[in-house]
């Protein structure tokens, strides 16, 4: 309360105003109702009115107009909750930025040397990692697990809060896609007792071990910074790998992979995952656009027999797979539980053009433009006639990176890597996270009260949207102006 109180005294005096005369100057009849405010004992409608008079009355300077910001939301919603708010954001709304890099310097001497440059071509590179969530260190991780032979296995310590799993999401989501990156994180539900010691689950830690000309060779590392790491040369790493492990005993999976996505058999399996998470839950995505579950299973099934899989692969796999793909449909538009869609505008048109998906499936060929209609046109009805059933279209597309996130209530997310397109050749498969429940409550409130209040057009401009895209493949491409919907 007393950063609001402080920054309106500011604002005050850099307009050599009392507070009466500022209280007058926003319009209240009445000095006292400032006060109140600047004292926080007012309802969050009135602190939002004040917000909204002192953005169009003052001429706020940019650092004003921060410093009242951060005041009003810290009133608002409390220092736990606005970090909170502010994870969830850094991680579903903000793209990356080159991170910094990370050096690394021998325990001898001054020198220092890129971390990729350090380890970057050393043969069947193993790390394992205690805690070391940085964006230089994750970002150079994350690099490393492209090359071929290397492995890491992350253990995380200390995740006591929404914001540190939202932050640790932030930092790895790409990280996780690796098949040969396991992540686990420390059970707890409370924070140590007074004076009870944090072990290695305390610690950023990382030790390397790699094949050298006589066996394997291991370098312990501790970070010195965010951005640089102190190495150490180890004469038996074995037996400090085994002191990680045993401080990772009482760890839980982050995430769980399904199985490489190599032939159809693959994916048949992988479907079926699918649908029993969706079975009978709450459903949050938020994607570029439509996933494969909202569309007829006959329309999937004649984009399958029609496109470049042959057919002799198909045969053994197509009946159980429509069987599949029909009963997650049905489950989709019939099931009395909430089912909400994030989507963006220009994914949609580009689909609404094109039949194609941003995450396409390669073994479908694209949708016909009746079959656009009939994916439409049913998406349209469930708006209008299904009360559990809400698509919401970002306002605008720049908004929010394209994320691909499935919510399942209570249960897991699932984050798909970004226009894999399901190619069997890449290997790509979805990753599911499993997270606290009080993680995933959290996360649909934001859903809820910023991605969808804040950023999103109304239920019914979505309706008009979902018209518009019906006019423009009715239209062969064009919509009834002329122009594309916008």
């Amino acid at each position: 309360m007393s950063e609001l109180r402080e920054t309106l005294r500011s604002v005050a005096k850099r307009r050599k105003l009392s507070i009466s005369q500022l209280s007058a100057l926003l319009g209240y009849s009445s000095a006292t109702s400032l006060s109140r405010i600047m004292q926080g004992n007012v309802r969050a409608n009135t602190l939002a009115d004040f917000y909204t008079r002192a953005q169009q009355t003052l001429e706020l300077t940019e650092e004003e107009k921060a410093a009242l910001d951060g005041a009003v939301q810290l009133r608002l919603y409390g220092a736990e909750a606005l970090k909170e708010r502010e994870a969830f954001r850094a991680w579903l709304l903000a793209d990356r930025t080159a991170p910094p890099v990370l050096t690394v310097t021998d325990a001898e001497g001054q020198d220092r040397e890129p971390f990729l440059a350090r380890y970057g071509n050393l043969p069947n590179l193993k790390m394992e990692i205690v805690n070391c969530a940085y964006p230089a260190f994750c970002s150079a991780v994350e690099r490393l697990l492209d090359r071929p032979g290397t492995e890491a296995v992350q253990y995380l310590g200390g995740m006591k809060e929404n914001a540190d799993y939202a932050h640790v999401l932030m930092l790895l989501q790409e990280t996780l896609h690796h098949p040969n990156y396991r992540c686990f994180v420390d059970g707890a539900d409370t924070a140590p007792e007074p004076g009870r010691a944090a072990g290695l689950l305390g610690a950023d830690l990382l030790l390397c071990s790699w094949d050298g000309d006589r066996g394997r060779r291991s370098e312990l590392l501790t970070l010195r910074d965010a951005e640089t790491a102190i190495a150490v040369p180890l004469r038996d790493g074995e037996a400090v790998s085994a002191l990680i492990r045993s401080q990772g005993a009482g760890t839980t999976p982050l995430k769980r992979d399904w199985p490489i996505l190599q032939t159809i058999g693959d994916y048949l399996a992988y479907t079926e995952d699918l649908r029993e998470l969706e079975y009978n839950t709450e459903t949050w995505d938020i994607k570029p656009d439509l996933c494969i579950s909202y569309i007829s299973p006959r329309i999937l099934r004649a984009a399958l027999e029609e496109g470049p899989i042959p057919a002799d692969q198909l045969a053994p796999v197509i009946d159980t797979l429509a069987q599949q793909h029909a009963r997650r449909y049905d489950n989709m538009m019939q099931k009395r539980k909430a089912t909400h869609l994030l989507l963006k505008k220009d994914a949609m048109l580009q689909f609404a053009m094109t039949g194609r998906t941003s995450d396409h499936f390669v073994g479908f060929r694209p949708y016909t433009p009746l079959e656009r209609m009939s994916i439409l046109s049913t998406l349209l009805h469930q708006q209008l006639e299904n009360r559990f059933f809400h698509v919401h279209f970002l306002r605008d597309d720049r908004s929010m990176p394209d994320n691909n996130l499935m919510i399942y209530g209570k249960n897991c997310i699932t984050m798909v890597s970004r226009e894999t397109h399901y190619d069997m050749n890449k290997a790509y498969s979805d990753v599911r996270l499993d997270l606290p429940a009080g993680f995933m409550e959290a996360l649909q409130k934001y859903y809820i009260y910023v991605l969808v209040k804040e950023l999103c057009v109304s239920e019914n401009e979505s309706v008009d949207f979902l018209m518009s895209l019906l006019s423009l493949v009715n239209a062969g491409g064009r919509s009834a102006s002329g122009e594309a919907p916008d």
